[in-house]
């Protein structure tokens, strides 16, 4: 299972402000975010290789689970 650590705040996860219909999945369980098919970065890594900061509006946020934490799930006893 992930080891949750400390993080300075993101932006694109602060509920203020306005979001674009566009929704960008991240999974519930250890903050990564989809970048493309079965890829998933660590936040600070997918907001760069999305270029997210680029953007006038952050997309919305849709919680799932990554595919890691999907294995590490149906894993445990």
């Amino acid at each position: 299972m992930p080891v949750l650590s400390l993080r300075e705040p993101v932006t694109l996860i602060q509920p203020e402000g306005d979001r674009k219909e566009r929704l960008l999945r991240m999974c519930s369980w250890c903050r990564k975010v989809a970048a493309g098919d079965s890829v998933w970065l660590e936040i600070e890594e997918g907001i760069k290789h999305l270029g997210l900061f680029h953007e006038a509006v952050m997309p919305g946020v849709s919680h799932t689970m990554c595919d890691a934490c999907v294995d590490a799930l149906d894993n445990e006893d």
